[in-house]
């Protein structure tokens, strides 16, 4: 009877022995399960950085520059045309018979002034060249200022008014009496001389230009002298003397060499024109700012 007794002791010890570990295994098994689920991440997307709206910034200015490149440009290019200069205060006067070739000091200046205070743009040539390809756009309030011969009063007045506004522009001379002196002094990366021929700044004998009653290897032949007097390579543009043109001497500026050839027909220079036959705007002596304003607007 005591043997029966102790032997189901036994088992209830047992029993509770084995309440106790199940109870221990279930409650570890859900912490496991627990802290299993914390380790996992909670979504498959990247979290979100700061790197990300800078990314997008940059494509949104990309798009905004072109859009601004193709859609902000001007429909046509004024190029100026002056001539001489001279100063009334000094007792100067304007050689006669081509007055409106002749503008005081003080309105050319008046001219530079308000370009430097408007913030125009200034194109290079090559610039120029590719707008007038339709290969590139230009800003607008885009100008290019071109001065004619090389006359000493170009030297004395007009280049020292531009460096002090640093305006850039174009002297056209004629080479046949420059000396290389002029050239070193005069030739900077605000002012670019180009060609205006070397010896046919001259009337033939039909009374229009000489450059008109050469034969193409003539013509030639002075525009690569002209050239080699004034740099050479960078030498890419020309204005024909006179204005006046013929298909050989258009013939023979392109065989020279030249990019850009410069008429006097008046006009705005646009795209798809022919680069040798191109027109500028004539500035006259007698213009008043206001009409200058109106001009080149």
């Amino acid at each position: 009877m005591m043997a029966h007794y102790q032997r189901k002791l036994r088992w209830i010890s047992l029993l509770a022995l084995l309440c106790i570990g199940l109870s221990a295994c279930s409650t570890g098994g859900q912490a496991v399960i627990t802290t299993t689920q914390s380790t996992q991440p909670q979504s498959s997307a990247p979290p979100v950085t700061t790197t990300q709206p800078q990314i997008t910034s940059k494509a949104q200015t990309s798009v905004s520059t072109v859009e601004a490149t193709t859609t902000a440009g001007i429909e046509s290019l004024p190029v100026l045309m002056y001539h001489q200069f001279y100063d009334p205060a000094r007792g100067e006067t304007p050689k006669k018979g081509l007055e409106s070739n002749w503008m005081t000091v003080a309105m050319f200046e008046s001219h530079i002034k308000y370009l430097s205070d408007g913030e125009f743009y200034f194109p290079t040539w090559e610039e120029v060249y590719a707008y007038v390809k339709g290969e590139k756009t230009l800003p607008k309030k885009s100008l290019v200022i071109t001065i004619d011969d090389g006359h000493s009063s170009f030297y004395e007045y007009a280049v020292p008014i531009l460096e002090r506004y640093q305006i850039p522009a174009t002297g056209f001379i004629i080479t046949k009496a420059i000396k290389p002196e002029t050239v070193e002094r005069y030739s900077t990366q605000l002012i670019s001389l180009q060609a205006h021929s070397d010896g046919m700044h001259t009337s033939g004998g039909n009374g229009r230009g000489l450059i008109t009653n050469l034969p193409h290897d003539k013509i030639v032949e002075d525009l690569t002298l002209c050239r080699k007097k004034l740099g050479g390579e960078r030498v890419r543009v020309f204005d024909y003397p006179y204005g006046h043109y013929s298909e050989e001497a258009v013939s023979g500026v392109k065989d020279a060499g030249f990019w850009l050839a410069f008429t006097t027909h008046y006009g705005r220079v646009k795209p798809g024109m022919d680069p040798l036959l191109l027109p500028r705007v004539r500035i006259s002596s007698d213009i008043t700012l206001t009409g200058f304003q109106h001009v080149v607007q």
